[in-house]
């Protein structure tokens, strides 16, 4: 019942082209179908910033600025709407500048359910913001509260009573509600994401662990791999070691992984792949990777890692040659972006870690690829 409602509704919501579908095809990540949007309607100032920011391109840096100068103008302001307000801020989030930073905030408070989740949606730093404005809310029969609050603080609600009452709707139902249901058909996903932000912040810790008794361990790569494995083991995880899972890198027989991470229900949470390296080997970190991205992952986990150590001189020289490089590998699952992404900077208390990122696209699901290198030259 639920996924006939959400088919229908993407059948009705999704045959234009508008900023609201624009904003539904960059939350879902689905990149392929904004390229093939018509963006020449646009022509409004805004408009076009909001279309560059949901394509994950660079506005005009004069631009935005006559913008931001005509923000202090409230009629201009009441002029624009929430995906106006969106694509002003994700711009913020491009080139890491917090011009229209307040403006999103101001949004956020004066607005309804439906735009806070919205907001939300895109901006993690809004989530406990809207929990606290929805413990906040007394008890309620509007539909759109019901659901987030199942979503966010786990409330009991009668699905088939609402979802019976939104096909009534139908005709007012618009591009969030559609969002919204798509987060309830997928309520359990939101949980198994909990999952795996807690399980990279443990492998984090355990690459610290490891770093920090690497001397004692004798500097070899079966004994890291198993004191990742009790680590791991030590904070509830089901982990197994040298897995036969998939391919092997030759394609000839099964072969085996470093790392297979689960929860103690044995729900399949990610790959992890480790080695050793003391300069841009080229064959064979290809090898690693390539097994960890291609060969090891027929389900389409989204979080696997390749946890590298590095032992060699000028860590941080090191560390950018190992970035240049991998985007020149030819993997089968297209590399997003062509780039690791240095997110290093957002765990700045991991001394002698680099965290990096990349995006690969098997078949229908994107799947992210945490590169975690580890000075071990310490």
């Amino acid at each position: 019942m639920l996924d006939e409602l959400i088919q229908n509704l993407k059948s009705k919501l999704l045959q234009n082209t508008s900023l609201d579908v624009f904003c539904y095809y960059f939350i879902n990540e689905m990149q392929i179908e904004i390229n093939k949007l018509d963006k020449s309607q646009f022509t409004g100032e805004v408009e076009q910033v909001s279309v560059s920011s949901f394509a994950n391109e660079y506005a005009d840096r004069n631009e935005l600025a006559k913008i931001a100068k005509k923000l202090k103008n409230p009629i201009y302001k009441k002029y624009l709407n929430i995906y106006h307000f969106l694509g002003l801020s994700l711009q913020d989030s491009l080139d890491g500048t917090s011009i229209f930073e307040s403006y999103l905030q101001e949004y956020f408070n004066n607005q309804s359910a439906r735009y806070k989740y919205l907001i939300a949606k895109i901006f993690r730093d809004f989530e406990n913001p809207l929990k606290r404005y929805l413990s906040a809310q007394a008890e309620t029969e509007d539909d759109f509260i019901l659901i987030l609050k199942q979503l966010y603080l786990e409330a009991d609600i009668n699905r088939n009573q609402i979802i019976n009452r939104l096909k009534k709707s139908f005709e007012e139902l618009d591009i969030i509600d559609l969002l919204l249901l798509e987060d309830l058909r997928d309520v359990q996903s939101i949980g198994y994401d909990r999952l795996q932000r807690q399980l990279f912040n443990d492998i984090l810790w355990c690459a610290t662990e490891i770093q920090s008794k690497h001397k004692v361990l004798n500097n070899k790569e079966d004994q890291f791999n198993s004191l990742f494995q009790s680590l791991l083991a030590a904070k509830k995880y089901t982990v197994l070691d040298q897995t036969q899972r998939g391919k092997s890198f030759s394609g000839a027989q099964y072969g085996e992984l470093d790392i297979a991470i689960f929860t103690e229900e044995n729900i399949p949470l990610a790959i992890l792949e480790a080695f050793i390296i003391s300069f841009i080997d080229t064959d064979y970190i290809t090898k690693h990777l390539k097994k960890l991205s291609e060969n090891y992952d027929p389900n389409g986990l989204k979080n696997n890692y390749a946890i590298i150590y590095a032992k060699s001189s000028g860590f941080p020289d090191f560390w950018e040659r190992y970035r240049a490089f991998v985007p020149k590998i030819d993997f089968e699952f297209e590399m997003l972006d062509k780039q690791i992404e240095d997110i290093t900077s957002r765990f700045p208390q991991f001394a002698g870690i680099k965290v990096g990122l990349t995006k690969h696209r098997n078949r229908d699901t994107l799947v992210q690829v945490y590169h975690i290198f580890m000075d071990m030259n310490l």
